[in-house]
């Protein structure tokens, strides 16, 4: 090795050292927005049997964590019940953590909905139920 190299060599060992430094973990920033918790937006389509007929079926729910323990969550449905009848279901609960939050957090549930159902006229198809 000739005496320039050597000092070339040297130097990008030097500059290599200087600059490479330890990876270190990073402090995340604080939340300037609370309001940033946990949304839940779906939609779902798919079938409904009922007792006398099956149908096609449209969803959506939403819900917002609004603090680590406590969320909101609305659900509604419509389901085709056949020529001329459908219904239509609705809910509105709040979810509490029991503990914690873990990989499986287990809840405790409380709401109220409602089911309506409607028919066009006598001869549309309807269950033992509503006749």
């Amino acid at each position: 090795m000739t005496p320039h190299m050597r000092r070339v060599f040297s130097i990008v060992a030097i500059v290599t050292v200087a600059v490479v430094s330890g990876a270190s973990a990073q402090t995340p920033p604080p939340r300037t927005n609370r309001w940033a918790r946990g949304t839940e937006l779906g939609v779902f389509a798919g079938v409904a049997s009922g007792s006398s007929e099956t149908g096609a079926t449209l969803a959506g729910t939403v819900g917002w964590e609004v603090t680590r323990w406590f969320a909101i969550e609305g659900r509604g449905a419509w389901f085709d019940r056949g020529q001329g009848a459908s219904g239509f279901s609705a809910d509105l609960g709040a979810l509490v953590n029991v503990v914690a939050r873990r990989k499986v957090t287990p809840f405790v549930g409380a709401g109220f909905g409602f089911y309506r159902t409607s028919f066009a006229g006598p001869t549309s198809a309807m269950s033992d139920f509503y006749r």
